[in-house]
């Protein structure tokens, strides 16, 4: 029998019958999709989980997008986590003057209570 769990950012392979357990380290990802809703008006969606190695990558796409006087809405309909530095960057872009849609109810409490 094979059966495969995420534990900490690792997949592992464990079988029962086998000597060894194989492990493959599994990158966490996040993707962005730019949608023009309304004049003057982008939606930043973003999916999957805001961590460290995606939150320069948000934060550039934003501040690229804020410079051309758009309103930002960043829609976190589809974000399933986010860590310490993630909500300190979510926070920098809410003073610039982006907001937040379709938040989550963890990641809202999380970023405003």
């Amino acid at each position: 029998m094979v059966g495969f769990f995420l534990v900490q950012g690792l997949l592992k392979r464990d079988s029962m019958n086998a000597l060894s357990t194989i492990t493959q380290k599994v990158a966490p990802m996040v993707r962005i999709t730019l949608n023009d809703t309304a004049p003057g008006t982008i939606t930043m969606a973003i999916e999957g989980r805001i961590v460290s190695e995606w939150i320069d990558v948000v934060e550039t796409e934003c501040q690229a997008l804020l410079l051309t006087k758009q309103n930002v809405l960043l829609d976190f309909s589809d974000v399933n986590f986010v860590e310490g530095e993630g909500v300190r960057m979510i926070r920098r872009l809410l003073h610039k003057g982006c907001r937040v849609v379709n938040c989550p109810p963890f990641i809202y409490h999380v970023l405003f209570t």
